[in-house]
């Protein structure tokens, strides 16, 4: 999507002076002084890349707000923040929300394609919940019953102890991680605080499995909650993505804020290489 004109007359015309936000904002990303005139072909070349940072490099209105350094604040006129001023301003089409979320989980690595959303399907426990009295916290669920957001806030929730994003990473069979020996019974906010960390090594699992199978139900109820610790494969994977940070950016501050920038990158007036302590790192555009 290009905004250009037919008429080429038209597209070197000066933007009028009662376009002041967005005079203001090109003369400020293209280092101009506030006496310099602004023909539409110079807004269009800036609505061609901000449009590629939004749709292409997938960029968030405010990251292409920290990426221009502009300062844009709750006492301009358009104070539904930045997205609103591209919106309003420049004339660019924004993503809905359903993209906006897709672009979260992407950047997040949490993206939800659909081999894994039939993985985790596959994964849900199945039985009964009052069907097997040796499953960890059962006297619980007969106490509070089932968890139910309206019906019943106060009820347990059937908790995969090995849990279901364990098992998507290290590929482990759906049946092993759905098998009512990898199933507690724990409150709804213990289930949140859990997340997808996980109390139950998977030797252990298997251990329990066997002994479902034979009815050892003494064993069943040795359980460790401690975290699993992160494998080998991740932690090199975690290494080489640090390495990789430091190789192509560098930090730079101006005594407020610390900011992660490519190397490549022209640091920003005002600003230094280095950091101060105390402040957060904001992430790297």
């Amino acid at each position: 999507m290009l905004f250009t004109y037919i008429n080429t007359s038209m597209n070197m015309k000066l933007v009028p002076n009662s376009r002041h936000a967005l005079l203001k904002f090109v003369r400020h990303v293209n280092g101009w002084n506030t006496n310099h005139s602004v023909s539409w072909q110079d807004v269009d070349q800036i609505k061609n890349k901000i449009h590629d940072q939004l749709h292409n490099l997938h960029w968030s209105p405010s990251q292409i707000q920290k990426f221009y350094n502009y300062p844009y604040g709750k006492s301009n006129k358009w104070n539904n923040g930045f997205c609103m001023f591209l919106k309003n301003v420049l004339k660019l089409q924004l993503k809905d929300i359903k993209n906006s979320v897709i672009n979260y989980f992407r950047k997040e690595g949490r993206l939800r394609t659909n081999e894994k959303v039939l993985y985790k399907k596959s994964c849900e426990f199945k039985f009964d919940p009052y069907k097997y009295k040796n499953i960890p916290g059962y006297e619980i669920l007969l106490d509070r019953g089932i968890y139910s957001a309206v019906g019943n806030p106060n009820g347990v929730c059937r908790d995969h102890m090995l849990s279901v994003e364990y098992g998507w990473r290290n590929k482990i069979d759906p049946k092993i991680i759905s098998h009512p020996a990898n199933c507690q019974f724990i409150g709804n906010i213990d289930n949140i605080k859990k997340g997808s960390g996980s109390c139950l090594s998977l030797k252990l699992l298997k251990q329990r499995i066997n002994n479902w199978k034979k009815q050892n139900y003494e064993f069943l109820y040795q359980t460790n909650y401690k975290r699993l610790p992160r494998t080998p494969e991740h932690k090199l994977k975690l290494s080489q993505k640090l390495k990789l940070i430091a190789k192509t950016t560098i930090l730079i501050t101006n005594g407020v804020e610390n900011r992660r920038i490519l190397r490549t990158d022209s640091i920003p007036t005002s600003y230094r290489q280095g950091f101060s302590r105390g402040i957060k790192v904001s992430k790297l555009n």
